[in-house]
Parts: C-alpha cells; structure tokens; sequence
C-alpha cells in the first residue's frame, strides 16, 4: 500500500534508534500518515532478521555499526538479495561518506547530530517513491497494448528506427522515438546518456570513465559531455529531500 511505509532504525546506540522514533512518531502526528517501524541495536542481529526475510520500505541505517558496518549490510541487500526496492538513508557524523554510497543506491544522507527535518525529508522521500514505483508504463507492440511497472525498467535503447525496452522481466520492442520517451519520463527518473541509451538512474549502480553500470551488470556507453549531468542527476536523485521537500 503506497500509504503506509514500513521503517527499520538500525543504530548500535540505543540512544540514537529511539531519537529517530521519536522523531518518526512526530512524523506520524503531523503529518497524519501510517509508518510503522521496528528498531535495531545490533547490526548482526538486524542482517539476521534481513537475511530471514524481513521486508522495508526504508532504513535508517548507521554506517559505523561495529563488526558489521551499514555499507555492509546495505551491499547484501542490493546484491545477495537483489532488493532495490527498499530505500536506504544512511546515517553517519562523517558527511565525507556520502559520496562513497553510489553502489548501494542511498535515498539520503541523514549526519548526526540528527535533525528532525532531515528524518522527515527521508520519510516524504520513501513515501513519494513508493507511490511513484507503482506507476505504470505504456506502450504498443504491433496491435497488443502492453503495460509495465516503471520501478522494472532498466532503459530504452533506439536502434534501428525501434525501442529495445530491457526491464527486470527480459527485452521487448516496439515503435517509438527515443525523443518523445525522453520527454515522456523526463520527471520519472530517467536520463538520456547517449543518442541511444534513455536509462532509468534508479537502476545504475555505478558510473564508470566510458559507461554506466546497470543493477544488472550491464554496462551502457555514456556520452563525454553527458557524464557530468549525469551524476549530477544521480545526486539530486539521491538527496531530492533536501532539494524537494
């Protein structure tokens, strides 16, 4: 339900998880929104609950969390169990390491001491991506209308006068211009990278010298001049909170 956001608070200082719950019941208050949410004093024991299956829209995650650290834990989940649906807003005093987190795909870069906005700007984040991920694409394959959800598409390649769409599920093809599907997602979180490559930024883990590198390990030939703008966008996308909210 896009109107209900499950949150985990994972901080080896017990003082720290119940400060963000405090300030996520303020949330609930003000904003008049279900969160309901778990809290975790140990990385290890939170790593056993994910690796058991526990599910989250978001986390609060603490980067410094001792024998297990958050990048840890966040690299398993978007590697071993191949979640990118979950949303991450790392938590940490040292700001320097937020441009570090590119692979695991943060939301959000929370710095202590903690601030009630930051956590709120999270928190409106994870609820307006969640609302955005059930959004569907449309599209025509000769007579057949098909429909996708935008959250499984990794990008569109033009080639040959026809759009190659790879998505989680596998390729299809159909008739369209890359231009018009750019202007289309322009406000969905996809990126033109190259004449022939429209991708959707959620699903790049990294940016490499010639190329991104979708979840997938697809890499994808990216433009000199584009290179720049894109990991911009990568940035914005990843703290929209503070530029949006």
């Amino acid at each position: 339900m896009a109107d209900m956001l499950t949150v985990a608070v994972c901080d080896d200082e017990m003082v720290c998880c119940k400060e963000i719950a405090a300030m996520i019941e303020d949330y609930i208050t003000s904003r008049q929104m279900t969160v309901k949410y778990a809290i975790y004093d140990s990385g290890r024991l939170f790593f056993e609950e994910l690796k058991k299956g526990a599910f989250f829209d978001l986390i609060f995650l603490d980067i410094e969390l001792g024998a297990i650290n958050g990048v840890s834990i966040g690299k398993f989940l978007r590697r071993d169990l191949n979640n990118d649906t979950t949303r991450i807003a790392f938590v940490s005093s040292h700001e320097e390491q937020a441009m570090k987190l590119f692979d695991v795909q943060p939301l959000h870069f929370v710095t202590k001491p903690i601030e009630k906005e930051a956590i709120f700007q999270s928190l409106d984040l994870a609820f307006k991506l969640k609302q955005k991920s059930e959004r569907m694409f449309s599209y025509k394959v000769r007579t057949v209308r098909k429909r996708l959800p935008l959250r499984e598409i990794r990008c569109f390649e033009s080639r040959d006068r026809q759009i190659i769409l790879y998505s989680v599920g596998g390729e299809d093809t159909f008739y369209e211009s890359l231009d018009h599907l750019e202007e289309e997602l322009k406000n969905e979180g996809f990126c033109r990278i190259h004449k022939s490559f429209l991708v959707n930024l959620a699903r790049v883990r990294s940016v490499e010298s010639q190329c991104v590198v979708l979840d997938d390990g697809k890499k994808l030939n990216i433009s000199r001049r584009r290179k720049k703008e894109i990991m911009r966008e990568m940035i914005d996308q990843s703290m929209e909170g503070e530029s949006h909210e």
